[in-house]
């Protein structure tokens, strides 16, 4: 993050360091902190980054991003724990289903992460009645500013959908539904794309890198 690698740039010259990169800094700061002030956050973490001597990306995508700031950079994938996210049986499926107090039939689409404008969650609620179908279920994970905006949505609209805030049992929830879908505006690698795709869910991505 920004201020380790900030406090490692000015005061730990000398010592071997290395920083990992899960974002792209002009992409992530301005729609987080606006323009004022998420502009000079990116132009100063790239800054710091470019005196670390092994910065990391996630991914592929966020290294090319990082081309034109002549910043040396190494990939190294995210990766998730496959015998933690790992497909359920019919049967599994079931029980992990009363445990969480979830319908036992119907469609179940679950959407993972911090509820801020980068992760587009207003768009997923708007467009699910959209797709509705009978018993069709969406399950909104994670928390953040814009929790009082999606329960305002979700009042509005006449499809069944549920936040639940933040829970630790993300793979339960993973493990009992049928989709995962996101929205998302930029991402570096997600780890909750991976854990659902790992899970053995089929995905619906926002077209980006």
């Amino acid at each position: 993050g920004i201020r380790p690698d900030i406090l490692s740039a000015l005061y730990l010259e000398g010592y071997p360091r290395s920083c990992t990169i899960h974002n792209y800094a002009y992409d992530d700061y301005p729609m987080k902190h606006g323009t004022l002030l998420g502009y000079p956050m990116a132009w100063l973490h790239l800054r710091a980054i470019s005196r670390i001597e092994h910065p990391v990306a996630c991914s592929r995508s966020i290294s090319a991003e990082l081309v034109p700031h002549k910043i040396d950079i190494e990939v190294i994938q995210n990766g998730v724990d496959t015998e933690r996210y790992r497909p359920a049986s019919a049967p599994k499926k079931r029980r992990v289903r009363a445990k969480l107090n979830l319908p036992e039939e119907g469609h179940i689409t679950v959407t993972v992460g911090s509820l801020i404008p980068r992760k587009e969650t207003e768009t997923v609620i708007e467009g699910f009645p959209e797709g509705r179908e009978e018993k069709n279920l969406l399950l909104i994970l994670g928390d953040g500013p814009l929790r009082d905006k999606c329960e305002r949505l979700v009042e509005d609209s006449d499809a069944d959908i549920r936040l639940l805030g933040h829970v630790e049992n993300v793979g339960s929830y993973l493990q009992a539904a049928d989709l995962f879908v996101s929205a998302s505006r930029a991402e570096g690698l997600p780890y909750t794309v991976m854990e659902a795709l790992s899970t053995g869910l089929p995905v619906v991505l926002s077209d980006i890198p």
